[in-house]
């Protein structure tokens, strides 16, 4: 949502030309299931579009930047870790640590039960979402595991993917985002600007260790920039994981919202 207006005010105010395409499972690209978030191939696909941007005479090969928010500003970092053509780095209120945002954003007075569910085995799809990223030991990993293994198990049989809601207006209820403001700006923006979009996501996720899952901290050796926000619920900005991204960085660069 909104990136058809940040690239018209970068080309409108810098002399660059800008890619925008919506990630594989959304919006006007294809791909199955849809509304499906992998991560690495997500990252894979920042890659084909940095390649295809190379490919038009527009664009100058030798001077490639790479632009993502929220989870894609996490993607961007990465990416920008291990792809020399990526010659600087823009990442607007970056998700660093799964394994933190999680942990930040489950209610504390809700992880004695979750625990007891994985732990067991038991606990049910549209709760799998607040399981992948949190560090466990061994057997609630193990029915973690578990309930993801019955998700393929369905999936080979044909039957539809498990999905939980992206936002949810009940403060008690399930959701990939369970904040005020997540509900807000998906829930306003979709009327406007997204009529297509809906809300679900599906609740694969890799079976890895949730502390190898998803942590972008890599730095790029060149120009990165870090645009933070003074108020985010969804990605703490001034979480100890960013501060420590953000301080060891080249080029430092804070914007307020």
């Amino acid at each position: 949502m909104d990136l058809d207006a940040f690239a018209e005010h970068f080309t409108t105010h810098l002399p660059l030309t800008c890619l925008v395409y919506d990630n594989r499972n959304f919006g006007a690209s294809d791909g199955l299931p849809r509304h499906e978030i992998i991560p690495s191939l997500q990252m894979s696909d920042i890659q084909d579009a940095i390649t295809y941007a190379g490919s038009l005479d527009e664009v100058n090969a030798d001077k490639i930047g790479i632009w993502g928010s929220s989870y894609s500003g996490g993607h961007v970092i990465q990416v920008g870790a291990f792809d020399r053509r990526v010659k600087v780095v823009l990442s607007q209120c970056p998700l660093i640590s799964g394994v933190e945002n999680s942990n930040r954003l489950v209610r504390s007075d809700l992880m004695p039960q979750i625990f007891a569910l994985c732990a067991a085995g038991t606990i049910s799809l549209p709760l799998t979402i607040l399981s992948p990223f949190i560090t466990w030991g061994p057997g609630v990993w193990a029915g973690v595991k578990r309930v993801f293994m019955v998700d393929r198990a369905s999936r080979m049989k044909g039957e539809k993917p498990g999905v939980i809601p992206v936002i949810t207006e009940d403060i008690h209820g399930m959701a990939a985002l369970p904040t005020a403001d997540s509900f807000k700006f998906f829930g306003e923006n979709a009327k406007t600007k997204a009529p297509s979009w809906n809300n679900e996501v599906t609740i694969r996720r890799s079976p890895q260790p949730p502390s190898t899952t998803y942590s972008p901290t890599h730095l790029t050796p060149f120009s990165q920039h870090l645009h933070l926000c003074r108020v985010d619920l969804v990605v703490w900005s001034f979480s100890a994981r960013i501060i420590q991204v953000y301080s060891s960085n080249i080029s430092p660069q804070p914007h307020s919202s």
